[in-house]
């Protein structure tokens, strides 16, 4: 099963205002820190939102793998 995100990135590749939709087999929350290929170069995004299958191909993201914060458990 994919699930579908609106996707918020941070780059010189992207110049748009509005988030950018991806996809990936694990259910991920709003607020995850993600990889993602844009214009064929890697970047880090937020999940901004859960959304329902566009009608266009998308590409797939990962989930990066951070460690928990200092004195945070």
């Amino acid at each position: 099963m994919r699930y579908y995100y609106e996707v918020l990135v941070a780059s010189r590749y992207y110049h748009g205002q509005k988030p950018l939709t991806y996809h990936n087999v694990e259910k991920l929350l709003p607020g995850a820190i993600v990889s993602l290929q844009l214009k064929n170069q890697p970047v880090l995004g937020i999940i901004a939102a859960e959304v329902k299958q566009p009608g266009f191909t998308t590409k797939e993201l990962k989930a990066v793998e951070l460690p928990p914060l200092p004195g945070v458990s």
